[in-house]
């Protein structure tokens, strides 16, 4: 019986295998290991840069998809209190339902995941 080895060869010639591992080497010297330069040239982040503004205000209606007894409904709230998340970058917000009482016990809401509805009269 005729064994079903497969021999591999590489599909450079001999004259790159040496370019091939001069790359590896290089890569593994590189400080992140993967050969992706750590700052692009044409990229700069500001590190003084002012954060967002929010959407919504104190006292603002706004509305959200939640689901209640297994059904998909909106629900109408009033912004309570809000916060910036710096280290994620993005707004969150205590949400008050009609009744008055906090959302969820006070959970925070991103601001991507709430719709105005209507202004505070100021």
């Amino acid at each position: 019986m005729a064994t079903n080895e497969i021999q591999l060869q590489s599909a450079k010639g001999p004259e790159y295998v040496q370019d091939d591992e001069a790359e590896s080497r290089s890569d593994a010297e590189s400080p992140s290991g993967s050969g992706i330069p750590e700052h692009k040239s044409g990229v700069y982040v500001d590190p003084f840069a002012q954060p967002q503004s929010s959407k919504f205000q104190k006292r603002d209606t706004v509305h959200m998809s939640i689901i209640e007894g297994g059904v998909r409904m909106k629900g109408t709230f009033s912004v309570a209190k809000s916060r910036y998340n710096g280290a994620k970058a993005f707004h969150e917000y205590q949400l008050l339902d009609p009744s008055g009482q906090l959302y969820m016990r006070g959970a925070w809401v991103r601001e991507r995941d709430l719709r105005l509805e209507k202004r505070a009269t100021r």
